[in-house]
């Protein structure tokens, strides 16, 4: 089980996690080049956006900056470790601790 912190630069990350905590920590919460480059150019102000699987909010806190402030960002982390992070990281998220599913 990995442990919440609190980076000096106020990001929650996951002790322990050698891929995407350490990515964070290197970028910041914000600064994946996938997103950059690729979805956030298709966003708009107002646009709703899904995000299944957030783990520590590193794609949805960029959608909600680009979205907001009358857009909406809706996550879903299963990991409660990770759902942990989500939470601290996007306060204005509105996230769920679920996953996506295509059966009931």
């Amino acid at each position: 089980m990995h442990k919440m912190t609190i980076t000096p630069s106020g990001i929650a990350v996951l002790d322990n996690d050698d891929e995407l905590s350490k990515c964070v920590l290197e970028r910041g919460i914000n600064q994946d080049g996938i997103v950059s480059a690729n979805i956030l150019p298709l966003l708009k102000e107002g646009d709703w956006v899904i995000d299944g699987g957030a783990a520590l909010g590193d794609h949805s806190f960029p959608y909600w900056q680009k979205v907001r402030p009358s857009g909406k960002v809706i996550a879903f982390e299963a990991c409660e470790e990770f759902y942990k992070c989500l939470r601290y990281n996007c306060p204005e998220v509105e996230c769920y601790r679920a996953i996506l599913w295509d059966q009931l």
